[in-house]
């Protein structure tokens, strides 16, 4: 349990909290009591059902912090060519190393941010390579990581503005493959979007009517309401967000 509440603790910095694992379980178990009593009064599961939508609710929790910590590595990937190509353009035309920064930054929200709080570490005395170093630290992504020691070592000398440009063009190459594998899957994507949406729903209230002709079959006037208006939509967003986490983070607005 401690190495569990340390992981999470890790994660949620990297994910940009700055709150302990304490207060994060506090909020989060606040908001996820909300949807479980609204589930008990429209549906009135059996206690299994409510015992289930319980466990979902601290997986949810748990996984959380992974995903937080995965999408801020991934916008600062999106945003890490344009940051470094700036930096490195500006040492290298003769622009001072700290203004050069503070150019970077302004290509970033994200990025920006870090850099921004690695220089505020440079004003309390601690040196700017170590500063970036500890922040490129806080992401979870080695290529950010990486790039952040080479900020540093950029610092120290100037001709390390190839090798930063070179990480900046293998950066753009790999979003570049990355749009074009993500292009290839859309039709796919738009095909189960398209299945999820009006063919299983349409299916359904087939299946109703048929039913309720020929086979006698009932449906509870409730659940006649609930499937179509709440369950068949909730499906339709979820492979909606599917589809959206499936975007590549540079795509991402």
């Amino acid at each position: 349990m401690e190495s569990l509440s340390r992981t999470l603790q890790e994660k949620l910095l990297k994910g940009g909290w700055r709150i302990s694992v304490e207060e994060y379980l506090t909020y989060a178990a606040a908001v996820a009591f909300v949807p479980i009593v609204i589930t008990y009064f429209l549906f009135r599961p059996r206690p299994s059902g409510i015992a289930l939508l319980i466990l979902f609710a601290i997986l949810i929790i748990i996984y959380l912090p992974y995903r937080l910590a995965r999408v801020r590595a991934e916008r600062a990937e999106a945003e890490l060519p344009y940051v470094l190509r700036t930096l490195a353009s500006e040492v290298e035309a003769g622009v001072p190393y700290f203004q050069a920064l503070r150019d970077a930054a302004r290509n970033g929200k994200t990025l920006g941010d870090a850099i921004e709080e690695a220089i505020a570490l440079y004003k309390r005395g601690i040196p700017i390579e170590r500063a970036l170093k500890s922040v490129g630290e806080s992401f979870e992504s080695e290529r950010v990581r990486r790039a952040f020691m080479h900020m540093g070592i950029l610092y120290q000398s100037g001709r390390e503005a190839g090798v930063v440009k070179k990480m900046a063009d293998e950066m753009i190459s790999i979003h570049r493959s990355e749009a074009k594998r993500f292009s290839a899957e859309l039709a796919v994507y738009t095909l189960i979007f398209i299945a999820v949406a009006a063919l299983v729903p349409a299916l359904f209230e087939m299946y109703v009517a048929l039913g309720s002709l020929f086979m006698h079959m009932t449906i509870a006037p409730e659940h006649a309401f609930y499937i179509p208006a709440v369950i068949f939509p909730a499906i339709s967003g979820m492979v909606l967000a599917w589809i959206y986490l499936k975007l590549p983070s540079f795509m991402r607005r």
